[in-house]
């Protein structure tokens, strides 16, 4: 049997869950992220990764920067109706920017500016229905706004429309109408409309599968800073799909998005260092990368740390502490944590001995595909009784995997 549990070895390190796998369900409701290049989208997706809000004074640009306009001076034009202030006033009350942050305030003073027709604000009203945020989710109406916004050019509004294709929220899916609205995005510079892009080419949603093109669309938002692009430019790069294979750029970019504190980018930069990758081998930091990771519910985290404490890699040994890592991420469904932990019960490392716990764990992981649970289950399922096997069979049927993020915001 400690043939059977040492078959895990660095395997659970190596064989990590793809990272585009990981981000391109577009998960996770965020804070908007990075600027878009193109001059005329600037949404709040802008304001808000900015320290100083943008001026609505339309003055030309000179060697001395223009003041920036006080709270009161903003509300008593947008009080007086001016839907630019109206809009600002918006942004001030989204970023708790000279006033505390309230989404309820910033969404009313969105709408009315929005109702004038200032594109930008219908755009952020969109995106707050879609989340949520100050107002109740309501995809139909996320789905009208981000429409309008659209159809005048708007790039943030263009990518929520195409991102409400891709997933059918608000609108009947539509793979086509979904790549055409995040190809006008993206071909404004919208980083978060380039990423979505890209994932399509990379799964072949709506557009051919190429992952050159994949590559090409990931580095143009990575190069703007944003976390998932960066991460999936250094997966590209760690596994020559639309990049020549180079480990060091790999590790270079998913430094970048792991100091952003994205935690897949946080667990692939902690493998590298376990295994020396790109990286010199460093347990330490395989570690302290990888508990950031974990920390945040990431399931190559969770099982990398797993793994240093099974194999004392940059963390004493410990079988309760393994155990305690593969089981978070094995109730993700991660099948190389299923696998190791059903290696755990096998053996009572760090759990009671449980070969019928074990055998469901091995069965979980074996119907993903995963070789050393199914040549595990080969090897010992010949000795269980009969009962055993049925019960571990019922108890694997009954598994409801964790769930750990929602279906869209990080993509908005």
């Amino acid at each position: 049997m400690r043939r059977t549990f040492l078959a895990i070895g660095l395997a659970v390190l190596a064989l990590t869950v793809g990272f585009a796998r990981s981000i391109c369900a577009l998960s996770s409701v965020t804070s908007p992220s990075a600027t878009p290049a193109h001059p005329t989208s600037r949404t709040i997706a802008a304001e808000s990764d900015s320290a100083t809000p943008r001026s609505f004074s339309s003055a030309t640009p000179t060697a001395t920067p223009a003041p920036v306009p006080r709270f009161e001076d903003i509300k008593g034009k947008a009080e007086a109706g001016d839907p630019e202030s109206e809009y600002q006033l918006g942004v001030r009350y989204y970023k708790g920017d000279g006033v505390e942050k309230d989404f309820a305030e910033a969404t009313k003073w969105f709408g009315k500016a929005a109702e004038q027709g200032l594109p930008k604000a219908q755009a952020n009203l969109g995106r707050c229905y879609f989340l949520g945020e100050g107002v109740p989710k309501d995809a139909t109406k996320a789905v009208t706004w981000s429409r309008k916004a659209a159809e005048q050019g708007e790039s943030m509004g263009q990518n929520t429309l195409g991102v409400a294709y891709l997933t059918g929220d608000g609108i009947p899916k539509s793979l086509t109408d979904a790549v055409k609205w995040l190809r006008k995005a993206a071909d404004q510079g919208h980083p978060k409309a380039e990423r979505n892009i890209a994932l399509c080419y990379y799964r072949g949603d709506g557009v051919n599968k190429d992952f050159t093109e994949s590559a090409k669309w990931a580095l143009k938002a990575a190069q703007q800073g944003d976390d998932l692009a960066q991460g999936f430019i250094g997966y590209a790069y760690e596994n020559g799909e639309g990049m020549p294979k180079n480990l060091k750029e790999a590790v270079n970019w998913y430094r970048k998005s792991a100091e952003q504190g994205l935690p897949q980018g946080q667990a692939l930069l902690g493998k590298a260092y376990f295994l020396g990758q790109g990286v010199a081998l460093n347990g330490a930091e395989g570690v302290s990368w990888s508990l950031k990771a974990a920390e945040q519910g990431n399931a190559i985290g969770q099982c990398n740390l797993g793994m240093a404490y099974l194999t004392g890699i940059g963390a004493p040994k410990s079988g309760v502490e393994a155990a305690k890592w593969f089981r978070k991420a094995a109730d993700q469904n991660n099948a190389v944590a299923q696998n190791a932990l059903g290696c755990c019960y096998f053996q009572g490392e760090g759990v009671p001995k449980d070969e019928v716990e074990g055998y469901k764990w091995w069965l979980l992981a074996a119907a993903q595909g995963n070789q050393i649970a199914r040549s595990n289950i080969a090897k010992e399922e010949p000795r269980m009784t009969r009962y055993e096997v049925i019960e571990g069979q019922r108890r694997a049927r009954d598994f409801k995997p964790h769930q750990t993020s929602t279906e869209l915001g990080d993509s908005l």
